[in-house]
């Protein structure tokens, strides 16, 4: 048996591995970069919370939305909106983003179409 190939089948192809770690990943990264997950580097460790009792902020609960639409959100950010977040916020952004993402591919769809002439 040659070093590194999986014995059997019970390992996921190559690629869906490389796009669950990239999308987990980069979950973390805009995290860290944005302070989405209220957790701001603030000279002291990275995973103590800076303001743990406030409600979620617009862009944390957009980023939130945004990350469950797509199947990639934290279990930190998701216990955070479900102990701090009102769940009305989130169904009314939810929505909003739906409709703006459907809209958007419609959008690109039509202009696709209308410049290959069709």
């Amino acid at each position: 048996m040659a070093v590194g190939k999986p014995s059997g089948n019970h390992a996921p192809p190559r690629t869906w591995r490389y796009i669950l770690i990239g999308a987990s990943e980069l979950t973390r990264f805009i995290d860290y970069a944005y302070g989405t997950d209220s957790t701001r580097y603030d000279g002291g460790n990275m995973d103590d919370p800076v303001d743990n009792n406030k409600p979620p902020t617009f862009w944390q609960m957009l980023h939130s939305v945004m990350a469950a639409a797509f199947g990639v959100q934290s279990g930190k950010n998701r216990a955070r909106d479900f102990t701090h977040g009102k769940p009305s916020h989130f169904v009314i952004l939810g929505i909003v983003f739906t409709a703006v993402f459907a809209l958007t591919l419609f959008a690109i769809v039509k202009l696709v179409l209308h410049l290959a002439g069709i």
